[in-house]
């Protein structure tokens, strides 16, 4: 059969992962379901079977590993773990936070409309990620979170994300008297993109999102005594 690993849509998740690693080791963040926990290992311990000569799959299993240990995301596959096992080649302290793979400072996926941009690369970068999600037309697993961001700076990620905090008030987005983006969550728009060697702007627009109502029912919870049940689901 065809080796899909090979496929080039595949090869370049490996740079959105690479640009979404933040400050403490073996962090990643992305926005949606998963956000906070970043790279399932087996999914990098594969990559690393297909590219084994790729530094940056290299890189990316390095970051991966050093989270593993965490109880939440080390979690079941254990007989495809054993099978496909490999190490990294280089430990993660040589690749110095990714600025030894001489990765752009800026990153802009315009189907996902992600914007990543930093200062530089290492541990002591100033990173910001911003998104404007306009590809939710039926149920999904994304949040209501148009026009998100989150800053990675002094060491550490400010504004992080939620595996199952839906809601716009769980986000670094805007409420309006208290009342945030409808769910299932609408489109945005992305304006415009400026980025220069002087400074990096993104502008969207999340107008429409905030335009729809949030469905009582659509907590996350069955339970109906939990105690999010008390806060507005519009909001």
């Amino acid at each position: 059969g065809d080796n899909l690993w090979n496929t080039d849509n595949w090869y370049k998740s490996l740079e959105w992962y690479a640009q979404s690693v933040q400050n403490e080791d073996g962090r990643f963040l992305s926005h949606g379901d998963g956000g906070n926990d970043g790279v399932l290992d087996l999914t990098a311990i594969m990559f690393k079977n297909a590219y084994p000569e790729s530094e940056l799959a290299d890189y990316v299993l390095a970051e991966t590993l050093a989270g593993s240990d965490d109880p939440e995301t080390d979690k079941g596959l254990m007989l495809l773990r054993t099978i496909f096992a490999v190490d990294p080649d280089k430990d993660l302290e040589e690749y110095k936070k990714g600025s030894e793979l001489e990765l752009a400072i800026t990153h802009f996926d315009p189907e996902r409309n992600q914007l990543i941009t930093r200062n530089k690369w290492g541990k002591d970068q100033l990173k910001l990620n911003f998104e404007c999600r306009a590809d939710s037309f039926a149920p999904n697993h994304q949040h209501a979170d148009r026009g998100i961001f989150s800053i990675t700076g002094a060491g550490k990620t400010w504004g992080t994300e939620h595996f199952r905090g839906i809601e716009s008030r769980h986000h670094s987005v805007v409420t309006i008297d208290y009342k945030g983006q409808g769910y299932f969550v609408p489109p945005g728009k992305w304006i415009s993109l400026v980025d220069n060697e002087h400074a990096t702007f993104g502008v969207c627009d999340s107008k429409y999102a905030y335009d729809w109502y949030f469905h009582p029912t659509l907590s996350g919870f069955a339970d109906k005594n939990k105690s999010r049940r008390k806060y507005a689901r519009w909001s």
